[in-house]
């Protein structure tokens, strides 16, 4: 009987541990904030000179514009960052959406990119200042080199196992 009751605990025990999480998520997971801090770091630099980026003769930007678009941007980057947390927790539904948002911003950065790099060589930006076409193209490598390996570690067989929706517990005794 003894020895039944132990049996028991045991494979309550089994069955009620906490999953581990592989590393290759909680790389993802950093790679993600990563992201989020990049993203930051990019909505505060066109808040503080978001007049200084603009042609020549061209209105101000309206305070109230730029802080709605900063608002806009700041809240984009923490929900990027709360995506990194719910990946480290096991959220399925947040690896999904990380996958989608992480190709919009692949996407969308390119084409700005693509589009910086044009301008830049054309001398129709020859405008802005000098480092903000640096500056921008640097945040766009950090972009792409977190967004990639983030896509590729959260698509890997172990992290496929950490997402898996646990099985149902067996009913006992009917």
């Amino acid at each position: 009987m003894i020895h039944l009751a132990a049996e028991r605990a045991y494979d309550l025990m089994a069955t009620t541990a906490p999953k581990l999480r592989p590393s290759t998520v909680t790389i993802a997971s950093y790679l993600i904030y990563a992201n989020a801090a990049t993203a930051t770091v990019e909505v505060l630099i066109k808040a503080v000179f978001h007049n200084d980026l603009r042609p020549p003769g061209a209105p101000p930007v309206p305070a109230d514009a730029a802080t709605v678009g900063t608002i806009l941007g700041l809240s984009i980057a923490a929900g990027i960052a709360a995506l990194g947390y719910r990946c480290a927790k096991g959220g399925r539904v947040a690896r999904i959406v990380t996958w989608i948002v992480l190709g919009v911003m692949l996407c969308a950065g390119t084409l700005a990119s693509t589009a910086i790099v044009g301008g830049a060589l054309g001398g129709t930006l020859s405008y802005l200042p000098s480092w903000y076409l640096v500056t921008t193209a640097t945040i766009q490598a950090i972009y792409l080199l977190t967004a990639i390996p983030t896509v590729i570690l959260l698509a890997l067989p172990a992290s496929n196992a950490y997402f898996r929706k646990p099985a149902p517990e067996p009913v006992v005794g009917r």
